[in-house]
This record gives C-alpha cells, sequence and structure tokens, in this order.
C-alpha cells in the first residue's frame, strides 16, 4: 500500500447497531467498538458517531451516522 490508503476500494456499504458492526464494500465485517453523542460514550440506539475496525490493513474508521439513511430489513 505504499503507506497510502486508496478510500475507493473501501466504501461503507451498511451498518447495524443491533449486531454492532459496519460492513465495507469489499465485504469485510467491522466490529463497531465505540458509540458517542457529542463527543460523550452512549448506547449505540443515541449515537451520532461511532469507531469501527480494524479492517484487514490494520486502519480502524469514525463514522458520523447523521449522514446515514435507514433501512428496514427483513
Amino acid at each position: 500500500m505504499n503507506g497510502e490508503f486508496d478510500q475507493s476500494k473501501n466504501k461503507f456499504e451498511a451498518m447495524s447497531r443491533e449486531h454492532r458492526i459496519a460492513i465495507l464494500s469489499d465485504g469485510q465485517i467491522l466490529k463497531i467498538t465505540y458509540w458517542a453523542n457529542n463527543g460523550e460514550e452512549c448506547d449505540p440506539m443515541e449515537a451520532t458517531d461511532c469507531v469501527c475496525g480494524p479492517c484487514k490493513d490494520g486502519l480502524w474508521y469514525a463514522l458520523d451516522l447523521t449522514k446515514t439513511q435507514t433501512v428496514e430489513s427483513n
């Protein structure tokens, strides 16, 4: 990777508050380890941000949950 991360390769496809996971476009499933609302740790259902990882390249991600869309699944 030469010290650079190509974000075009991995985009977030989905996340589940209930299962505490995020899924990347390449199929990697990352554990969400920290949930926050206004910088304070909170319950996943109240979170506006979260941290997940590491991915197979050892990277951690911070997600802004205010920019996500809720989709119901069966």
